[in-house]
């Protein structure tokens, strides 16, 4: 053993079994990798296998193949994760493997690295290089190991974990810095090698991008960092899905069109529409002569001149006319429910005076047959899909199919209960 060995061995020892670390053995590892990448053009395997027969002696291979959480062992492949990269996955996938309610392994290695960071400083440079290059590593290898997710979130998420503060610190920005320019830069040069160089290219142009399924777990990475990452998920989901998730989306400026000069869009459902249309909805959209509103109502009395003479025809007929325009069937079925739930009520509190009941009983009918029918109908045709037409992609046609035999359902049973 030389004697660069024994110090680097002193100095893992001495880290990993100490509760209180020396700054002399935190030096010795900066010197080393110091001296090391002076002498990495001609002496590269051979610096490199001095790390590994270090690192991966004291048992480590067995704490990795039989799953020892002792608090040496954690420091210790904490310690080979930092200044080895590229064991950094492995790392993070011996700490999952471990289950049942005892996850004091994970504390093990925050305690560490939050003593560690506590001496690192302009004067570590080679040591913060590795902790960067380790955090640019797990990002890049993340997109192919997805089961890591919920491990590499913790990594990241907190400042006081060493990794997350150089994400924080570092690698957060170089990568929002690619982004940002990469319109500028025909060929990636930066330390950020994420893309492959067709994929690159494609972006570049942000025009007409495909979409990039397997860059999903990195949105859902990001999103579940900071809030400072939120533009990076946004990106990421765009750019794997075509659109951005609701919640995503909801936590940066409203009416933003792009991210990184990348066209975005939010995935919101048919009920999320519905519900933001009537919230936003004023009364002076209620104008009863606006031509949507004229056009509307001219559409419902043709639909029921169809179910008129599709019924004078044949009865059965009558079905092609329901399939034809679901929403408004559906709108009717509403407003019945509404009747019959008027009529239940009065009912209940005995209102026995024929005049009065009979009044109330001919408003519910114009007010939930008439008026709310139309007027739901307007809302779904002109301001949710701005004077769609009555033809709508098969998902919504089953979708209104489902809501159809439901609300039939409810109806049903206010028959029932009358």
């Amino acid at each position: 053993m030389t004697d660069i060995e024994k110090e680097i061995n002193t100095a893992i020892k001495g880290l990993t079994r100490r509760v209180n670390l020396k700054i002399e053995h935190i030096y010795v590892i900066e010197n080393t990798l110091a001296n090391f990448q002076v002498d990495t053009l001609t002496n590269s395997d051979i610096n490199n296998q001095i790390w590994y027969q270090s690192l991966n002696g004291n048992n480590t291979k067995l704490a990795l193949q039989q799953n020892i959480y002792t608090s040496e062992m954690v420091k210790l492949l904490t310690l080979r994760a930092i200044i080895l990269p590229d064991t950094l996955p492995e790392f993070l996938d011996w700490l999952q493997q471990r289950e049942g309610k005892n996850q004091e392994h994970y504390q093990y290695s925050l305690d560490f690295q939050i003593n560690l960071s506590k001496n690192l400083s302009e004067k570590t440079p080679y040591l913060l290089a590795k902790v960067n290059e380790g955090v640019r590593l797990i990002i890049i290898e993340l997109v192919n190991k997805s089961y890591l997710l919920k491990t590499v979130i913790w990594l990241l998420k907190y400042q006081e974990n060493l990794w997350g503060k150089a994400y924080q610190d570092d690698v957060r920005i170089s990568l929002e810095n690619l982004l940002a320019f990469i319109a500028h830069f025909p060929e990636n040069t930066s330390n950020f090698q994420l893309f492959t160089n067709e994929e690159y290219q494609q972006i570049r142009q942000y025009k007409k991008i495909k979409i990039i399924p397997r860059y999903k777990i990195l949105g859902d990475l990001f999103a579940q960092l900071d809030d400072k990452s939120i533009p990076l998920s946004i990106f990421f989901y765009q750019l794997s899905c075509g659109k951005v998730p609701s919640k995503v989306y909801q936590k940066i400026k409203p009416n933003l069109g792009k991210v990184f000069s990348l066209e975005i869009k939010e995935n919101i459902n048919f009920i999320q529409k519905i519900l933001r249309i009537i919230l936003s909805f004023k009364f002076k959209n209620l104008n009863f002569f606006r031509k949507e509103m004229l056009y509307c109502f001219g559409r419902m009395i043709m639909w029921w001149l169809i179910v008129f003479v599709c019924g004078s025809i044949n009865p059965a007929l009558i079905y092609l006319a329901i399939i034809a325009n679901l929403p408004l069937v559906s709108f009717y079925l509403i407003g019945g429910i509404l009747v019959n739930f008027t009529e239940l009520l009065l009912m209940k509190l005995d209102y026995y005076e024929p005049s009065d009941y009979d009044l109330i009983m001919q408003i519910s009918v114009i007010a939930y047959l008439i008026i709310l029918p139309y007027l739901l109908n307007y809302i779904y045709r002109y301001l949710i899909f701005k004077n769609r037409k009555i033809g709508f992609r098969i998902a919504e046609f089953f979708l209104w199919l489902t809501l159809l035999f439901i609300i039939t359902f409810i109806f049903s049973l206010f028959v029932e209960l009358r």
